[in-house]
C-alpha cells in the first residue's frame, strides 16, 4: 500500500527492469499490477510489456516509465 495523495492505493507499480516475469506474477497474487519493461527486460517474456504506460488513481493520471531520457 502507498500514499497517493489524500488516500491510500494497493495498486502496485513495477517501472521497468522486471528481471523475470515471476517478480509480476507474484506480486499479482497481491493486487492488479501495471508494469512497464526496462533496459535489462530483454528476453522473450518482456515483449508482453509496453515502454510505457498511463496509470488512472484517484482521479489522476500517471505517466508511467522507466528511463526519464526517453521523454
Amino acid at each position: 500500500m502507498r500514499w497517493l495523495g489524500t488516500r491510500w492505493t494497493t495498486s502496485p507499480s513495477r517501472c521497468g527492469d522486471i528481471g523475470r516475469p515471476e517478480i509480476i506474477d507474484a506480486l499479482r497474487r497481491i493486487a492488479p499490477v501495471t508494469a512497464i519493461r526496462g533496459n535489462v527486460d530483454i528476453d522473450d517474456w518482456a515483449v508482453a510489456y509496453p515502454e510505457t504506460d498511463v496509470v488512472r488513481l484517484a482521479g489522476k493520471s500517471i505517466y508511467v516509465l522507466h528511463d526519464l531520457k526517453t521523454l
